[in-house]
Formats: C-alpha cells, structure tokens, sequence
C-alpha cells in the first residue's frame, strides 16, 4: 500500500472535497444561524449545528467539521447566549453547553472521518485483492508472461516502477 503524500496525511478524500466541506464550514452555521435566531432556541439550534457540521464532516473530513465546529461555537455564542450580539458569555451553564457542544461535534466528526477512511481503505484492499487473485489465476494457466505479470502489479499498486530480477549463472 501506498504512503500517503502530503496533501492527504490528514484525510484520505480527493482535494476537491476537502476544499468544498471547507466551504461549507463556515458557511453553514452562519446561515442557519441568521435564519433561527429569532425563531429558536439554544438546544434546537445546537442540534441543527451539531447535524451541519457532521454534514461538513461527510462532505470535507475532519479538518472542515473541527472548523465547522468552532465556528457553530461562535454563532451559538453570537446569536443564543446572553448577551446575544456580543462576544460574551455571562451564564457558566452556556459556557459549559457551548465546549460541550464543540466536544462533541469533533468527537462525532472524528468518528464519521475514522469510518470514511475505513471505508476507502477496505475498498482500496478489496480491490487489490481482487486484481492479485486475477494475476494468480493467469499465472497458473500460463496466460500472461513474468514481464506482464510485474507490470499489472506495478499498475495495481500505483508505482512508478518496478523490477523482475532473476539469477544469472552466478547465483
């Protein structure tokens, strides 16, 4: 299996996703927070966060639902908590709703990103295990030369080369 690259030590999900869940983190609160504040309260509007961000979490992995997270943390604050439209929290009961919400937002969104690269892992393996068991077969009936059979495994694990050695006279 392939290391991952530098891009991709965090998650495992193409450039674009992780690019469009970033998008969407801050986005998504924000919105949902203009359109509830007069109509909602703080545990209905921390429930609608909590499901934007594991949202963000599908979309963009971990890195987009931790952002998504802290900003739902900040329009909770803005618009929900006493005094609303300030950056003050006055009730300790508040503080401690809002880290708790924040905790769980990353704990359930670490979670959905654990499964997700789980997922694209067991499918890579599947996949790999499949071509393998084709090059077995094809080796067994004699289809496909060495030469061939190297180059099909290079392909499936995604190097840029390989090389077939064998024993000279020497050893």
């Amino acid at each position: 299996m392939r290391h991952p690259g530098p891009v991709r030590l965090l998650t495992t999900l193409p450039v674009w996703r992780q690019a469009l869940g970033l998008a969407l983190a801050p986005t998504l609160p924000v919105l949902l927070g203009q359109r509830l504040h007069d109509h909602a309260d703080l545990l209905l509007t921390s429930l609608l966060l909590l499901a934007a961000t594991v949202l963000v979490a599908l979309v963009g992995g971990l890195l987009a639902a931790i952002v998504g997270a802290v900003v739902a943390f900040l329009v909770l604050n803005w618009w929900f908590t006493p005094p609303t439209g300030q950056w003050e929290i006055r009730d300790s009961t508040d503080l401690i709703a809002l880290l708790v919400f924040v905790a769980v937002a990353v704990a359930v969104a670490t979670v959905v990103d654990h499964a997700a690269r789980r997922a694209e892992e067991a499918s890579r393996a599947r996949g790999e295990a499949e071509a393998l068991g084709g090059l077995s077969r094809s080796v067994l009936l004699g289809e496909d030369t060495a030469v061939a059979v190297v180059e099909q495994v290079r392909a499936v694990f995604e190097q840029r080369s390989v090389a077939l050695l064998s024993r000279g006279p020497a050893g």
